[in-house]
């Protein structure tokens, strides 16, 4: 009995392992036949990618553009003017920085303005003014213009008043120094033939801009300007108001009612007010407290004005002026 089923044993276990082998033999064989096929599956979508390069064409399609050189010229212009976008800061260079004047610092304009007087008019409050005025148009169509033009086109828009003021003060004080000399010479002829036919003499004219200057109360500029029918005119402007556009020239004393239909007899305020002129300036005297209450005085803007006639620059008014040649 023990040695049967010894035998029985020893049978079938060699008959188990031969069909288990049998079994696994076809099982490996299977793998590696699906795995063949899945490799040629890829491969051949490996040469079908290749097959439809369609970036490579897109690759030659951008030599064909550098190819054109009429259209890559183009291509650097716009890339040439995002540099002028930093090249508009050259132009707005002399708008953030005054100019240099040729009146030394240290000696100012004898004898109208003291050196103090004089580096407080123009490095200072001049400065502040460009200063405020680059904050206000960076980014603008207005930043690369001058004070001049910025003011005439942010006139009449309140969104821009500030821009306006600033830039109308700015462009009135620079024209007010420029109108002045440390070396002043008498009038040219024509300039003092047209001084004497508007004001019957030159010292006339010194007393009518004085009284002129001395009436208006609080801060502003006194203009010698032109119109178009080429008659001289003394006109105010209050605080930043410009004669370029008389509209702005906040030139209504609310106290004393004087106004552009004092200048033009027979046009009533609102008229004058509201219609814009084509003046020319001639001259321009700066009647802000600050540019003479601390060399003359709370009382001394009379002798500031005298001063001032005494130091202008009477041809720099004749290339100014318009000269009416008698035919």
């Amino acid at each position: 009995l023990p040695t049967r089923p010894a035998h029985f044993s020893t049978r079938a276990a060699p008959k188990r392992p031969a069909k288990a082998a049998k079994a696994a033999v076809p099982a490996k064989a299977a793998v590696p036949a699906k795995a063949a096929k899945a490799k040629a599956v890829n491969a051949k979508a490996a040469k079908a990618t290749p097959a439809a390069p369609t970036t490579p064409p897109a690759t030659p399609a951008t030599p064909a553009t550098p190819a054109t050189p009429d259209e890559a010229t183009p291509t650097t212009p716009p890339t040439t003017p995002a540099t002028p976008a930093p090249a508009s800061t050259p132009p707005s260079v002399p708008l953030s920085t005054p100019p240099h004047l040729q009146y030394p610092r240290q000696i100012g304009i004898p004898p109208l303005l003291s050196p103090a007087a004089f580096a407080g008019l123009w490095y200072t409050r001049q400065q502040h003014s460009l200063d405020r005025l680059h904050a206000l148009t960076a980014g603008t169509v207005l930043e690369a213009l001058p004070p001049r033009d910025i003011a005439l086109a942010a006139a009449f828009q309140p969104d821009l008043a500030a821009t306006f003021n600033h830039a109308s003060y700015a462009y009135a004080n620079a024209f007010f120094l420029a109108s002045i000399t440390q070396h002043p010479l008498p009038p040219p002829p024509p300039v003092l033939a047209r001084i004497v036919t508007q004001f019957s003499s030159l010292a006339a004219f010194a007393d009518s801009f004085t009284t002129a200057a001395v009436a208006l109360y609080g801060s502003g500029f006194l203009w010698l300007v032109e119109d178009d029918a080429c008659a001289l005119r003394i006109v105010p402007t209050y605080n930043a108001g410009s004669p370029l556009l008389l509209g702005r020239s906040q030139s209504i004393d609310p106290n004393t009612k004087a106004s552009p239909a004092f200048f033009y007899p027979g046009r009533t305020i609102e008229a004058a007010q509201t219609k814009t002129y084509p003046f020319s300036p001639i001259l321009c005297c700066n009647l802000w407290e600050h540019a003479w209450l601390a060399d003359y005085g709370i009382d001394g803007k009379k002798d500031y004005v005298a001063n001032f006639i005494k130091v202008l620059d009477w041809h720099r008014c004749h290339d100014r002026l318009y000269i009416r040649t008698s035919k």
